[in-house]
């Protein structure tokens, strides 16, 4: 099981999933099973991108397929977040897929009161938004200083979830 530090990649195949409640993966050149973000079919899985849904680059198409792969196993319980300055809330496109736009401000080097200010405006928000689709896993693709709030949220124990960081590319290397 791969463990901190650990470089660890999604492989995207199709061919590359296994059982249900388990997805392949790559550890430091060896094929490994994790059990995938969503435990129970209660659970819902969050994939998480910094930016606007477009499938254009290898990161969105990765979080396609695993969106595609939660879709098959567990209906409904699989949600697409993306970094939005200006939309809030949810929307569905022409595929089925289910997606949560909200605002998740990275901090601008050290913290400060206008950034304290806006974390205490959106932090009830984010708690409420998980709270409602009953997320246990927020799965943050390309991450960034946006996991900030979300770390906040579970480090006082207000959220009670996980948060699964993946590295594309090379991200991974850096």
């Amino acid at each position: 099981v791969p463990q901190l530090g650990d470089q660890v990649l999604c492989r995207c195949a199709d061919d590359g999933y296994g059982e249900r409640g388990w997805l392949w993966v790559w550890a430091e050149g060896k094929g490994v099973l994790i059990q995938t973000m969503a435990s129970t079919t209660n659970d819902t899985v969050l994939f998480y991108l910094p930016w606007e849904f477009d499938l254009l680059g290898g990161v969105d198409v990765v979080v396609d397929r695993l969106w595609q792969v939660m879709e098959r196993q567990s209906p409904g319980k699989a949600v697409i977040g993306l970094q939005d300055w200006k939309k809030a809330g949810f929307c569905t496109d022409t595929q089925g897929r289910r997606f949560l736009r909200m605002n998740l401000p990275a901090p601008e080097g050290a913290f400060t009161l206008r950034y304290g200010v806006t974390l205490l405006r959106r932090l009830p928000v984010l708690r409420a938004c998980l709270r409602e689709l009953k997320v246990t896993t927020v799965n943050i693709h390309f991450p960034t200083l946006n996991v900030f709030p979300l770390a906040l949220l579970r480090r006082f124990g207000l959220w009670q979830g996980r948060i699964v960081l993946s590295f594309h590319g090379s991200d991974a290397n850096a």
